[in-house]
């Protein structure tokens, strides 16, 4: 077959198109850039193809927990707290008392007898002021505290000790309160509270605060028996005792007691009924003898260091009848008794026999001229009654209604 000059011309150009192709592939092979990580903060971009491509199914990338440090609620200080509670067992006592003050404890004396304990000292201490409370048994004659300074004494109101009401007596000077005590008993054991000054303190400096009695009466409140012995606490029963009241002018801050007939002991006296009291006045030094119910608390400031609380009184034996005569215009003298009498004064008549009855009057103003007529050696006229067989000097007592200077 017969070429003709372009097909020459065709297979003459083969080697080079070969040869050109085959270099375009070297150049292209080369001229590919490879991906970048994401790391040197450029884009990927895939090589174009003509084969779509699938993205590969990645598991979900869960990211790592962060760990937050719970921090738990710091606890606040503990508080100490407001009262601390204090136990002697030898009596089966508790008390509470504010947790700053100071507090020792410790045996006074010695034991009355080996079936007997010792008795206990409980000293609070605040402020420059101190509590003594004093636990003994009700056989045990130890003392504490030391002698009574100058000063009044004087009955300022109440407290509760061993779940009664109790006296609050003080001690007071140029206005100053310098002591003041309590007391109570059950038929086992007696209390005495002494409230007092350091001794640090000058005699003249002293003047316990009424808040610091208040925090002391505080811890009063709260003394309380083992087993809650309320009935040792509520005194001891006395039922239908016999005795008689009498006047106490030994005593000038109580004015009288009750006698038992069977022992002769003493017993202070009080009747919260306004009525019974006044009845029981009228047997006062008439040698009636009476019987009383009511309960004894051992411990208190009165007659015999106890008192009686009456609720029932009763004559065991009649009043004898009261004789009495007018008095009208009797001439005589005021003369006091001796310190220690069992009456104060009397009226010495200007007879020939010196006839002496003893002297009052209901009426304030005319008691308080008598008081004052008392050893003048004043001559007095006086009217009023005498009413004779009764408790007053000389078996007998005029009642002044009125009286003037003798001319």
């Amino acid at each position: 077959m017969k070429q003709t000059r372009m097909d020459r011309e065709r297979v003459r150009m083969l080697p080079l198109l070969a040869l050109a192709l085959t270099m375009a592939l070297v150049l292209c092979s080369c001229s590919v850039v490879p991906p970048r990580s994401e790391a040197d903060g450029q884009e990927v971009v895939a090589p174009a193809s003509d084969t779509p491509t699938v993205a590969p199914t990645l598991a979900p990338t869960v990211a790592p927990a962060e760990t937050i440090e719970v921090q738990e609620p710091s606890a606040p200080a503990e508080e100490a707290p407001a009262t601390q509670t204090l136990g002697v067992e030898t009596f089966g006592l508790t008390l509470g008392y504010p947790s700053s003050w100071g507090v020792l404890q410790e045996r006074v004396g010695a034991p009355p007898s080996a079936d007997m304990p010792a008795s206990q000292l409980v000293v609070l201490s605040d402020g420059g002021y101190r509590v003594l409370i004093h636990i003994k048994d009700r056989g045990d004659a130890t003392v504490v505290g030391g002698a009574m300074p100058p000063g009044t004494v004087l009955a300022d109101g109440e407290a509760t000790l061993l779940g009664r009401q109790t006296s609050r007596n003080v001690l007071v000077q140029d206005g100053r309160t310098k002591l003041a005590w309590y007391s109570a008993s059950t038929r086992d054991i007696e209390l005495y509270v002494r409230v007092e000054a350091e001794e640090s303190l000058g005699y003249e400096e002293v003047d316990i605060p009424a808040a610091f009695l208040g925090q002391v009466e505080a811890v009063l409140a709260s003394v309380a028996l083992e087993g809650g012995d309320q009935q040792s606490a509520m005194g001891e029963p006395v039922n239908g005792w016999e005795g008689t009241l009498l006047s106490t002018p030994q005593w000038p801050q109580i004015d009288d007691c009750f006698q038992r007939a069977d022992d002769g002991q003493c017993y202070g006296i009080v009747f919260a009924d306004p009525v019974l009291r006044g009845l029981a006045e009228g047997y006062r030094d008439s040698g009636t003898l009476l019987r009383i119910w009511g309960a004894l608390y051992r411990g208190r400031m009165d007659a015999g260091d106890a008192q009686i609380e009456a609720t029932r009184v009763e004559a065991a034996q009649p009043l004898p009848q009261v004789r009495t005569q007018e008095v009208e215009e009797w001439w005589g003298v005021v003369v006091s008794n001796p310190p220690g009498a069992q009456f104060d004064d009397y009226f010495q008549m200007m007879d020939q026999n010196g006839t002496r009855y003893g002297i009052d009057s209901l009426d304030d103003a005319i008691r308080s001229e008598l008081v004052a007529l008392r050893d003048t050696g004043r001559v007095i006229q006086v009217w009023g009654t005498l009413s004779l067989d009764v408790p007053d000097a000389y078996g007998g007592q005029i009642q002044v209604t009125r009286w003037v200077y003798a001319p």
